[in-house]
């Protein structure tokens, strides 16, 4: 993920504000947050993303449009939302989608998928690494 810049699109802002901490974890740049459709398409001319995490539901609108336009300028993505890959467009079914609410560890998986590459997942976030090994 190093030398990513990554948008977020995410109309909750506790949820955005833990995708950006997610992000520094992985050793990306998150560039900005959009809670709109129409603040994601200015923000892909202004912020010149090369990496977005996308919302499939923002409030009362889908991100379809959002998506049409990264796959149009092959700009990778992955899209979170809290009914699965269920909202996802059959022409943008090859995206990983990463179920609300995920973790760090589930949020990495997805993106390196994405990206077809091995990130170094977050320690804190291994299956165990809070447990307490016996002595």
């Amino acid at each position: 993920m190093a030398g990513r810049r990554v948008l977020v699109v995410e109309d909750e802002p506790f949820i955005a504000l833990s995708i950006e901490e997610m992000i520094g974890d992985i050793g990306g740049a998150c560039v900005g947050v959009a809670s709109t459709v129409r603040e994601a398409l200015a923000a892909l001319v202004s912020l010149s993303p090369n990496f977005v995490v996308l919302d499939i539901s923002l409030g009362d609108e889908r991100s379809h449009q959002v998506a049409d336009q990264l796959a149009e300028r092959a700009i990778p993505f992955v899209f979170i939302s809290g009914y699965g890959a269920a909202g996802i467009p059959a022409q943008h079914k090859s995206h990983a989608c990463v179920a609300k609410p995920f973790g760090e560890w589930d949020f990495a998986e997805a993106i390196a998928a994405e990206l077809k590459t091995d990130l170094a997942k977050p320690v804190a976030a291994e299956p165990n690494a809070s447990k307490p090994t016996a002595s």
